[in-house]
């Protein structure tokens, strides 16, 4: 009994140095205090020397080699350019230092480079239009200076008279004309809603009296299937027949340099020279149903009033429109030049390419002598002109070559490969063709 007593009082005494070995070797053993880890101080903050930390912090410590930022190559082209560029709205970044401070000079050159700039919006925030370039001045001859001094108004040269067109009358006045029963053709019976009410042609606002001599006449034809392409044109009221062919257009009188005339003082008014076509009742139909007014009113006045009246001293006398009119009529049955072209070895039909020159060719045959194209849109056949002689016999007057500059026109408005509009068929039948107010 002794015995065990004393052996439990030494083992008792020596459990902690048996304790202290297996501390050692079990240190999860130990008190928590002791096994938390010591902190340590890193870069200022407060770490945790663990395992997994000290293989953060070991890895921290190697330093990070960083990849190249991509750039595009146009982006890097445009930074080397745009280095010192500053924008309109962004204004320049003022640094710390006193050394980095810009000076005065590269700001008022940035200031000019920022005048420099067009604006495109006004001082109310409106856009501006793009304008296309014109030259501020044109050279100005004495010839030209001498005609704008003697030139004269219309008010001063043709007061108003009793007898003044529908587009110089007041809107009752208007109403009234609107009102007056039209005369059709005896076989023709339209409804008035179907009358489309057009306009008259607008008058020379000048004058210019004649000083010299003309050198030739351009008699000019025009092709209804480009002129009635994109609008609807219509007959006068007064129109018995048509025909698929090309249409007069005007008598032009003109100097050989390039100088058409027209706005030519004469002692009549356009006023006048209608009432005179008027009672001329032969002339008068022969003129409603070949020089027919189709988009506008009163195209035979606006035409004899721009260029006729420029031809007072070939044709004279109080019958002097009347025989411009004639002859340029007189012309119009002589050639038909849309028949020459159906007829040829070409069989011309619309709607179809042919070279210029081949076009050419077939009605200088006919013609012997080269006419001239007028285009547009490049392709579409919009007129043809031919000039002649008006001294040898001013009512049969011979053809002549037009002068170069015509020639030179054509080339810049004229394809190699032209056509022809398809013509508006609905203006071969009087029966059913659209109708105007016009007289003629």
């Amino acid at each position: 009994m002794l015995f065990l007593i004393v052996f439990k009082i030494l083992l008792a005494f020596e459990q902690p140095e048996e304790t202290s070995k297996n501390l050692e070797v079990f240190p999860s053993l130990n008190p928590l205090k002791e096994t938390l880890p010591h902190p340590e101080e890193e870069h200022g903050f407060t770490v945790v020397t663990s395992k997994k930390s000290k293989k953060k912090s070991e890895k921290s410590q190697i330093p990070i080699q960083s990849l190249p930022k991509l750039v595009h190559p146009i982006q890097e082209e445009r930074t080397k350019h745009e280095g010192d560029v500053v924008r309109p709205k962004e204004q320049p970044k003022e640094s710390q230092s006193d050394e980095t401070k810009p000076t005065d000079e590269p700001t008022k050159q940035i200031q000019q480079s920022q005048d420099v700039r067009p604006k495109t919006k006004t001082s109310e925030d409106k856009p501006i239009s793009r304008r296309k370039h014109r030259r501020s001045t044109y050279a100005v001859s004495e010839y030209q200076k001498k005609l704008k001094e003697l030139r004269v108004k219309r008010e001063d040269l043709y007061p108003a008279t009793p007898s003044t067109p529908s587009q110089l009358l007041s809107g009752d006045q208007k109403e009234q004309q609107k009102n007056v029963p039209i005369k059709y053709p005896p076989d023709v019976v339209i409804h008035p809603s179907t009358i489309i009410y057009l306009e008259n042609y607008p008058m020379c606002k000048f004058y210019q009296p004649i000083t010299r001599k003309l050198n030739l006449m351009v008699y000019v034809e025009y092709w209804p299937g480009a002129k009635c392409d994109g609008q609807t044109c219509s007959l006068p009221k007064g129109t018995h027949k048509t025909k698929e062919r090309f249409w007069l257009h005007g008598f032009w009188p003109q100097y050989s340099n390039n100088r058409i005339l027209m706005c030519c003082v004469y002692p009549r008014s356009d006023i006048e020279v209608e009432e005179q076509v008027v009672d001329d009742k032969e002339l008068l139909q022969n003129i409603r149903n070949k020089w027919m007014s189709l988009t506008l009113c009163r195209h035979l006045i606006h035409q004899w009033d721009k260029h006729g009246s420029c031809s007072s001293d070939i044709y004279v006398g109080n019958r002097g429109p009347l025989e411009y009119m004639q002859t340029a009529l007189f012309l119009y049955d002589k050639y038909d030049l849309w028949k020459l072209l159906q007829e040829s070895e070409l069989k011309v039909e619309t709607e179809k390419l042919y070279a210029l020159s081949d076009l050419k060719k077939i009605l200088k045959r006919s013609l012997k002598i080269e006419p001239v194209f007028e285009c547009s849109e490049m392709t579409s056949i919009a007129e043809i002109r031919t000039c002649y002689d008006i001294y040898i016999d001013k009512f049969n007057p011979k053809m002549i070559k037009c002068p170069p500059y015509m020639f030179r026109k054509e080339e810049r408005k004229c394809a190699k490969e032209v056509m022809f509009k398809k013509f508006p068929e609905y203006l071969l039948n009087p029966k059913t063709a659209p109708r105007n107010n016009c007289e003629f």
